[in-house]
């Protein structure tokens, strides 16, 4: 009856309707998914999680990219490698064509 585009779509206002029962059946300690007690609750814990991640990061995969690990033809592959001339996607496209088939002159 529906695609799964549809169904990704109703997900979110399904889920607040069902929040909304909740609150109106009296039900206040609900779990809305997985892991929802584990989220930093202010900016502040979301700054520091992301800070820790870098961190992590700068630890585990810098080193081991200065040490060598990738193989020699990686690297020469991606010492080589340009990328290619593609257009803005904001520049106006240039055509021949009128922009208008009403300000077509015949």
């Amino acid at each position: 009856m529906w695609n799964p585009d549809l169904l990704l779509l109703l997900v979110e206002p399904t889920m607040y309707m069902i929040i909304a029962f909740a609150e109106k059946a009296g039900i206040q300690d609900y779990v809305t998914y997985e892991g929802e007690e584990d989220e930093p609750d202010d900016e502040d814990e979301q700054l520091d999680g992301i800070e820790k991640a870098i961190d992590i990061a700068q630890d585990r995969i810098v080193p081991k990219a200065k040490a060598g690990v990738f193989p020699k033809e990686i690297e020469e592959r991606l010492e080589q490698f340009t990328p290619p001339e593609q257009p803005s996607l904001l520049e106006k496209p240039t055509t021949n064509q009128p922009e208008s088939l009403l300000g077509k002159e015949e």
